[in-house]
């Protein structure tokens, strides 16, 4: 999930492995990196996590590249959003 040039986007949480991290933010990119869920042999899953955006918005934009390579033909991508009215 790529935002706006500037955008500042603070990682709250995400899934982890021992070794490294499969939900990262770099810059005003999330990336959430495919890794093999339990038991071992399952189809490959995309890693999950929360961010936030800090500041005020009347709206949001952002482009999303799946990162899909084979199963079900999906690649689905859950989002919530919360806030409070100014």
């Amino acid at each position: 999930m790529t935002f706006p040039p500037g955008t500042t986007v603070n990682r709250l949480n995400g899934d982890d492995t021992e070794d490294q991290r499969k939900f990262t933010v770099e810059d005003n990119k999330v990336i959430g990196r495919p890794f093999q869920p339990q038991p071992p042999g399952a189809e490959p899953t995309d890693s999950s996590g929360s961010i936030r955006l800090p500041g005020r918005f009347s709206s949001i934009t952002f482009q999303v590249k799946p990162n899909f390579t084979g199963g079900s033909g999906n690649d689905g991508i859950h989002l919530q959003v919360g806030g409070t009215l100014a």
